[in-house]
């Protein structure tokens, strides 16, 4: 009887583990969109404000490799490097959605 009634109480109980993967999930994708949009849609420069904006999405993962594959592609040393590094970020994104 015991375990029947905390059985249905869990039931009844939002599950927190699960909302927190879905919010990590919207983020993700919202971050890829965004970095879709801003840096490999943009034919010069990217302004101050998406980049800061993008980077203020990369740390609201909570994620230390996407945010170290982020400053790697931050500090490529040159066009060839900063591909190769966009190509990890966007790949990590694309694992955590």
């Amino acid at each position: 009887m015991f375990f029947t009634v905390k059985y249905i109480e869990g039931l009844n109980q939002p599950n927190l583990v699960s909302q927190d993967n879905v919010t990590l999930h919207i983020k993700a994708a919202n971050t890829l969109k965004t970095f879709i949009n801003k840096v490999l849609d943009t034919q010069g420069t990217i302004s101050l404000e998406d980049r800061v904006q993008l980077e203020n999405d990369v740390l609201q993962l909570h994620d230390p490799v996407v945010t170290t594959t982020w400053n790697a592609f931050v500090n490529s040393k040159n066009t060839k490097e900063a591909q190769k590094n966009a190509v990890k970020l966007m790949s990590l994104l694309i694992d955590r959605v």
